[in-house]
């Protein structure tokens, strides 16, 4: 990734560092999102719109000047890995795709599950001015602010940047968890994302941000054995349901009480019927004999 450090340093870092001696504002903001095999996604809007007018009016070359501060300069040095979009004049975004390592203040340790950043080291990568280091022998002011680079921030320095409204900031969304910042444990942390404010926290030369590697490994284990349950219970309901479903319930049998109600119930045949009346008359005769003296 240091190719991708180069394509910042030229005419227009020394038209920007001009830009700090007039106090005027510039605004450099980075995205960096890293995932857990160090692959780093991000973009970096550089806005010194504010300040173009400035220069252009001290500039033999108005033209030149709003060239040099566009993508049109800027695609120049890119690499092929990296992409440039105007916003607006004195105002573009660059972004791209790498995969970072411990030049890029990027450390893994997969024993502890761990990603240790290193944000200032992060920021020299993906949005400083010349963190390549210009080589120039020179002793002017310039050349002495484009070989430090823009981070870290100088102490003394930082009181004159906030007066002058400019802006070196970045956030930083790690893979998982967040656990510590700048040797702290981390606290309220929205979606594994930590802002720096580099003028913030100026004076440093690093500042470390942890986190876990991979999201815990314990949730996803809760949740294996909750649907492992769920998948269990659903099972046992379906073949509840099935075995009634194959095995209806048969009628209560009926108790000799009721048979016999459902007998005297039932009407009598022609048969029947002729048998009880002769039955019915032998009865009468039976009664009408007198008794025997």
């Amino acid at each position: 990734m240091k190719k991708a450090n180069v394509w910042l340093w030229g005419k227009w870092a020394i038209a920007v560092v001009t830009v700090t001696a007039l106090s005027a504002c510039v605004e450099i903001k980075s995205d960096a999102k890293i995932a857990s095999d160090s692959k780093v996604s991000f973009s970096t809007t550089y806005d010194m719109s504010k300040i173009l007018p400035t220069l252009q009016q001290i500039s033999k070359d108005g033209a030149e000047v709003a060239k040099n501060l566009s993508c049109d300069k800027m695609n120049e040095k890119l690499t092929k890995e990296l992409k440039c979009k105007d916003l607006a004049p004195g105002k573009f975004v660059v972004s791209g795709e790498f995969t970072g390592d411990a030049a890029h203040g990027i450390n893994v340790d997969k024993d502890k599950n761990q990603m240790s950043v290193d944000a200032v080291q992060l920021f020299k990568t993906i949005a400083d001015l010349n963190p390549a280091k210009n080589e120039t022998t020179e002793a002017d002011a310039a050349s002495m602010v484009l070989q430090r680079g823009l981070v870290p921030v100088a102490a003394d320095q930082a009181a004159t940047y906030k007066q002058m409204g400019m802006v070196l900031a970045m956030n930083v969304t790690m893979p998982a968890d967040v656990l510590t910042i700048d040797g702290v444990a981390a606290k309220d942390i929205k979606e594994n994302t930590v802002a720096i404010n580099f003028i913030d926290v100026a004076g440093k030369d690093t500042y470390l941000i942890t986190s876990k590697l991979t999201k815990s490994r314990f949730i996803f284990k809760i949740i294996f054995i909750l649907l492992s349950i769920a998948l269990l219970v659903g099972a046992v309901l379906y073949l509840v349901k099935r075995n009634k479903a194959h095995n209806p319930i048969a009628p209560a049998p009926s108790t000799p009480a009721a048979t016999n109600n459902m007998m005297d119930a039932a009407p009598a045949s022609p048969e029947n019927a002729e048998q009880n009346k002769v039955d019915d008359s032998k009865n009468e005769v039976v009664d009408k004999e007198p008794p025997k003296a």
